[in-house]
């Protein structure tokens, strides 16, 4: 399991490289009406696996309109794009709720310093969806007894260790999108924008 340290370096540096994809997404969705930025949007919410599955999502987005294959590319490189910073917001959001359990967590353990506690207790967490992630829980209150503390711990320790496997799950899908959007970034323009600013 890679430390939360680690996952916070890979994650700037994935944000570094990430800019050039931001800016030319901003450059695209300055040519988009507002619905048709609106249908890629859904379009990326479905996290397309690949290209073609980008370009058949967006083919039944627009099926009224005939697309050239340098403007498909264009409207391809948004929803990815788009999927792809979607994927550094949760990989941030999942990140903040590791540091908040690692810093309850030293709490719990210097609330139990000199204290006797019980045998260690199995984690009580309930499952969640394979789409989502544990959040922090409110800190114990002063007077929790020391079964209460270690049970805390417990729980503690399986949230963040879910918590860092979702995350690494998402920086392999990011790496994918990233590695298609680097692969397209020089042909997703074009000197003619008509048929992409025509989009309803």
């Amino acid at each position: 399991m890679i430390s939360l340290v680690l996952m916070l370096l890979m994650s700037s540096k994935v944000a570094v490289a990430s800019s050039a994809f931001s800016a030319r997404q901003s450059e695209i969705a300055g040519k988009l009406s507002p619905s048709a930025e609106g249908k890629l949007r859904t379009v990326a919410k479905t996290t397309p696996a690949s290209e073609s599955d980008a370009h058949l999502a967006i083919k039944e987005a627009f099926p009224d309109t005939e697309l050239s294959d340098t403007d498909m590319t264009i409207l391809t490189f948004y929803v990815m794009a788009e999927a792809s910073s979607s994927l550094q917001g949760d990989m941030k959001s999942i990140s903040d709720e590791i540091r908040k359990m690692s810093e309850q967590k030293k709490s719990v353990e210097k609330s139990l310093e000199g204290q006797e506690t019980p045998t260690g207790s199995m984690s009580k967490v309930k499952a969640i969806g394979p789409n989502d992630y544990y959040r922090s829980p409110a800190a114990l209150p002063s007077s929790a007894e020391p079964s209460q503390l270690l049970q805390r711990l417990n729980d503690l320790g399986a949230m963040s260790e879910a918590n860092q496997s979702r995350v690494q799950s998402l920086m392999s899908q990011k790496s994918r999108y990233d590695a298609m959007l680097s692969n397209m970034i020089m042909k997703a323009s074009t000197s003619d924008w008509t048929a992409i600013k025509d989009l309803k």
